[in-house]
């Protein structure tokens, strides 16, 4: 489709029905065949009565202005519905993850006895977490019923935005470098729209600063256990933000000290290949590199074809460190190596037994007692969790299957459906830098 192609409206209006909508736009027409209705009855009658003849010829126009008024709602709601995901399209915009406003603006001379104009301007303001963008100037003729589209929009991250000023009917946008982008008109909708941008503005923060933040030293807190002292040697890590969250598998804390770490850094842009030189990428700062990243970021994940689409910001951060340990090319430079990526940042180990202790300590914490290699049924359990009968509970039996190794990971559903035949929960204990593994090997399998 070319950026003049007109789009036919699809109203399904048989022959009859077009005709009536056409006269209802156009009445000179109309006009013409009540002048010869008239005159053929002053000429038949041989009377001025006869004139009146003329005014049946007023019909076919009253049924399309009645036509009109009675659809032309649900045929503009449609043309709006097309425009904005037109629009979507060209400008590489997740509808589900958008605000979305939709402005019109009436063009043209109503005619008489009709309610709408022949032709609507159509614009489309998309409101993203990263950048707002606009697709502006769509014209939805009722009249002839077709959209013409225009051929590209424009979009402006929020973080080189200087200003955003209503001067009525159009919204202005003053950016960072002192340049303004196209106004756009939002007519009635301008306090709505001026405030959606406004929030969102102030509100969004980079990535940057959300990543890249100093990191404190984490609190180091004791697990105790009801009636149980606390293990000395085992204590947990709180990340900062007081959360366990993880993104591909990296906890969020690690992750935003690797972001501020200018070699890994350097890493992330020739991973995610940022455009530039590298000539003029290698002076810029921390900041300035990771507002280069976070925009690629934005780029892959709004591109249907990229392996990112789609994929939040921070996990495609965390699976390109992932991916780099991978890369003989950062080994032989010694950055990211497998041990220092692998072993640790993801916490991986050398052997399967390497997990019993950990996962031994774990289940102590949760007050029951830890047997390893304990036969099962047809098999034998890595980690038997038993939990002796109370005054108001029965024993409780909690089975642990440790993998470390792909192809043991294959069997391991059969094995955990064999043990849960004799105990009350089952679960699989494995290490992030073997899930991340997994992930990034069913990945390429894709």
């Amino acid at each position: 489709m070319s950026a003049t192609d007109r789009v036919r409206m699809n109203t399904k209006m048989d022959g009859a029905t077009k005709i009536m909508w056409h006269l209802g736009w156009n009445p000179v027409p109309t006009y013409v065949f009540v002048a010869v209705l008239a005159f053929l009855g002053w000429a038949i009658t041989q009377h001025p009565a006869g004139m009146f003849l003329g005014l049946f010829g007023l019909i076919p126009r009253w049924k399309g202005i009645k036509l009109i008024n009675s659809s032309w709602q649900t045929y503009l709601g449609e043309a709006e519905s097309f425009v904005k995901g037109q629009g979507a399209s060209r400008l590489g915009v997740i509808l589900s993850a958008a605000q979305c406003t939709v402005l019109r603006t009436g063009r043209g001379e109503i005619p008489f006895g009709t309610t709408p104009n022949p032709e609507y301007a159509i614009s489309v303001i998309y409101i993203c977490d990263a950048f707002f963008a606009v697709y502006q100037d769509a014209i939805a003729s009722l009249k002839e019923l077709d959209i013409q589209l225009p051929g590209q929009g424009e979009e402006v991250y929020f973080r080189h935005v200087s200003v955003v000023n209503y001067n009525p009917p159009n919204i202005e946008v003053t950016l960072s470098n002192g340049k303004t982008m196209k106004p756009f008109t939002v007519g009635s909708d301008g306090a709505s729209v001026l405030g959606a941008l406004r929030a969102k503005l102030r509100s969004s923060q980079s990535m940057v600063s959300r990543t890249t933040r100093s990191v404190s030293e984490p609190e180091i807190q004791e697990i105790h256990t009801d009636g149980q002292q606390a293990d000395p040697d085992v204590k947990v890590t709180q990340p900062d933000d007081g959360s366990d969250e993880r993104h591909c598998c990296l906890r969020l804390s690690k992750l935003r000290q690797l972001l501020a770490d200018p070699s890994v850094v350097d890493v992330l842009v020739e991973q995610l290949e940022v455009p530039g030189a590298p000539k003029n990428l290698k002076p810029l700062t921390v900041q300035a590199k990771m507002e280069l990243i976070e925009t690629q970021i934005d780029h892959f994940r709004r591109t249907p074809t990229s392996v990112w689409y789609g994929v939040p910001t921070l996990e495609v951060l965390a699976a390109s460190i992932w991916r780099a340990s991978d890369d003989p090319f950062y080994r032989e430079k010694g950055l990211l190596t497998k041990k220092l990526v692998q072993r640790g940042w993801f916490c991986g180990v050398s052997e399967e037994d390497d997990l019993k202790i950990p996962v031994a300590k774990w289940l102590i914490r949760q007050g029951l007692e830890a047997y390893m290699e304990i036969p099962l049924g047809t098999g034998r359990v890595d980690v038997l969790g038993y939990k002796k009968p109370g005054l108001s509970s029965s024993n409780r039996l909690l089975a642990i299957e440790l993998k470390n190794d792909y192809e043991q990971f294959k069997r391991a559903f059969n094995q955990m459906g064999t043990f849960a035949e004799y105990t009350n929960v089952v679960y699989m204990a494995c290490t992030p830098a073997f899930v991340a593994e997994y992930l990034a090997r069913i990945s390429h399998q894709d």
